[in-house]
């Protein structure tokens, strides 16, 4: 009868822990300068941070990615690879030139992509491939040279 006692004790003050420590975990993963919530869906801004790389450091449950007025040239292939429940993704206002091939390939249930107002001056068919349910790709105000096969 004890060795019952003691197992739901501890069963109770793991789950004490657990409702106590999961909101805290969950901010441990925004980047400094940056505003996270987690209210109605889980959210990072990073607006005028001064970033030049995406965190690498996000919640892997992350739905929703304001990126702007930062300083990235690139995005690597591997930038959102940990973060497939991405529904919106801004990263407009930055000096973007490149999108690496196959960079969006986990993001399956994304749907609002905007990549407005950088210097990117090419994509393929490869640049976006994974985006199954894209409804919106803003990519205006771009110097845009060529678009390699993709309309």
């Amino acid at each position: 009868m004890k060795v019952k006692s003691e197992h739901k004790i501890k069963m109770y003050k793991s789950i004490f822990v657990l409702i106590f420590l999961l909101p805290h975990l969950a901010h441990s993963f925004c980047p400094p300068r940056c505003v996270c919530t987690q209210e109605e869906e889980i959210g990072v801004e990073c607006i005028l941070a001064g970033l030049e790389t995406i965190p690498s450091t996000l919640n892997p449950l992350i739905q929703s990615l304001t990126l702007n007025h930062n300083s990235f040239k690139e995005v690597g292939s591997a930038s959102f690879q940990f973060h497939p429940e991405l529904i919106k993704v801004d990263l407009a206002n930055n000096q973007l030139e490149g999108i690496q091939e196959k960079t969006f390939e986990a993001q399956k249930v994304l749907l609002i992509l905007n990549l407005s107002n950088n210097k990117l001056s090419h994509v393929n068919d490869m640049t976006f491939y994974g985006l199954e349910n894209l409804e919106v790709l803003d990519l205006s105000k771009n110097v845009f040279e060529n678009l390699g096969g993709f309309v």
